[in-house]
């Protein structure tokens, strides 16, 4: 559109120059001009002509000589253009040799990219393989440079953090999560992080009392880590004041705690490190009384009872209405080796080998044949556990 408004000013000018030359050649008339003792004289065309000239010459000067000056002042431009694209070559070799697993040329063209603008993801990955190198120095020193880049700020501390952990210096880790601000706090990485740093201290009432407010950052992490935490409170206060303090502590739990079911698991699996399989087998059958939960079920393979009675029963009950589950067979053929009863533990072991074989099932199985010495049976589901 412009060029078309330009193209027609153009044509309306040399219209116009056309009618007024044309005017003007009929009417000469002449331009004195006089400077002292000098005079000029010329035709009014003549001397328009000589103005029109002098401006057309005038602008192309100028233009050649921004252009001349754009060139001379611009070099500088060019070659920091030209630095950069060889910092990006540099950055480009480096990260792909980090992903290749050559970490010492990594390393070399990493090392390149300092002075470059990548906005401290450079110096995070120069850290990353300076670290991985063993250079612990020289890794948090380029985590320290990241650290002063706005948008690598974040991520630098979380790489310090993490090289603390590692280190077994879980306090100077923490200190870098709790200086972080609220919202940087609550990101999934520094959670995972965090809870991660406070069971390496042991710190599993401070665990319990922000899972709460970790449980959707956790996600399906959440069942692992609650039951964790719990099992090491409940760890913690069975070596401090034994297991008749445990369960008065367990009795003193809000009732919606004593129905968290990794909670119950961490008190069972508790009871039963502390001997107490009859305080075990009475929760896990109370607990189960309207069906198996996925928590529960596998400690019942731990019990070691001279008689299981209700246990036995609970699972029985089960395998009237699924015989042929293969998860409740070999829990009852683990509770009845435990008690002794070979010849119920060989008849669902069988059972639930032939519907499934595991190593798991063969190995019990082979246990049952060691203790009847049939030495030869034993070698044979040991071998066979192993194919």
């Amino acid at each position: 559109m412009k060029r078309l408004v330009l193209i027609l000013g153009v044509f309306l000018l040399m219209v116009v120059a056309m009618i007024v030359g044309s005017q003007l050649v009929e009417h000469k008339g002449y331009v004195l001009i006089r400077l002292g003792d000098m005079s000029f004289e010329t035709s009014f065309l003549t001397l328009l002509i000589l103005i029109f000239g002098s401006v057309v010459l005038f602008l192309i000067g100028l233009s050649v000589s921004k252009r001349l000056l754009r060139i001379t002042l611009g070099s500088k431009y060019w070659l920091g253009s030209f630095s950069q694209r060889r910092l990006s070559k540099a950055y480009f070799k480096g990260m792909t040799a980090y992903f290749e697993g050559d970490l010492n040329r990594a390393d070399r063209w990493l090392q390149r990219t300092r002075s470059g603008d990548f906005d401290g993801v450079n110096l995070l990955a120069a850290g990353q393989v300076a670290a991985d190198l063993g250079d612990r120095d020289r890794a948090e020193k380029y985590w320290l440079e990241a650290a002063d880049e706005s948008n690598a700020d974040y991520a630098a501390k979380v790489c310090i953090a993490k090289s603390h952990l590692a280190n077994n210096e879980a306090g100077k880790a923490l200190e870098i999560i709790e200086a972080l601000s609220e919202e940087e706090q609550k990101r999934i990485s520094i959670v995972n992080l965090w809870i991660t740093i406070l069971a390496h201290l042991g710190r599993w009432q401070e665990i319990q009392q922000r899972l709460p407010q970790w449980r959707k950052p956790l996600g399906d992490a959440y069942s692992s880590w609650a039951k964790q935490a719990s099992k090491g409170e409940f760890a913690e206060i069975a070596s401090r004041s034994g297991a008749n303090e445990l369960i008065q502590h367990w009795h003193q739990l809000p009732r919606a705690s004593r129905k968290d079911r990794a909670k119950q698991a961490a008190y069972v699996q508790q009871l039963l490190d502390q001997g107490m399989h009859n305080e075990a087998q009475k929760h896990l059958v109370e607990w189960q009384g309207a069906g198996p939960v996925e928590e529960l079920l596998p400690l019942m393979k731990e019990l070691r009872l001279p008689n299981p009675a209700p246990a036995v029963k609970l699972l029985e009950h089960w395998l009237k209405q699924d015989e042929n589950n293969v998860e409740y067979l070999t829990v009852l053929g683990a509770i009845a080796m435990n008690c002794g009863n070979d010849i119920l533990a060989e008849k669902v072991l069988q059972k639930a080998i032939k519907l499934e074989p595991t190593q798991e099932r063969l190995r019990m199985l082979a246990q049952i044949s060691e203790r009847q010495q049939d030495n030869v049976r034993a070698l044979a589901l040991y071998k066979q556990s192993v194919e």
